[in-house]
């Protein structure tokens, strides 16, 4: 879920594969250096997994690992540059 005193800026972000099994890679371009948060939600909005990694100007990769546990079904992953989401989209978890 987003809280609505967070900037939100429309970004290119790349989430592959979709629909996933274990791992998620993240490809994005980042207009300015400093810190990404990437945030996995289920559709209830509860938090499922979340990693931080700093991230340069340029084309960056992050990826969630250890996704197998998950139960199968849509999950929105949301990306979050120096306090900016610059993209949520939905993601499918594989049987």
């Amino acid at each position: 879920m987003v809280n609505s005193d967070v900037n939100t800026i429309k970004a290119v972000v790349k989430v592959i594969p979709n629909p996933y099994m274990d791992q998620v890679n993240i490809n994005f371009n980042s207009a300015e250096n400093g810190k990404a948060e990437v945030r996995l939600t289920n559709l209830s909005g509860n938090l499922v997994k979340k990693i931080e990694s700093p991230v340069s100007i340029g084309n960056n990769n992050i990826q969630l690992q250890n996704l197998s546990s998950q139960s199968a079904g849509i999950y929105m992953v949301s990306m979050v540059v120096n306090g900016k989401v610059i993209s949520s989209q939905k993601i499918i978890k594989a049987l």
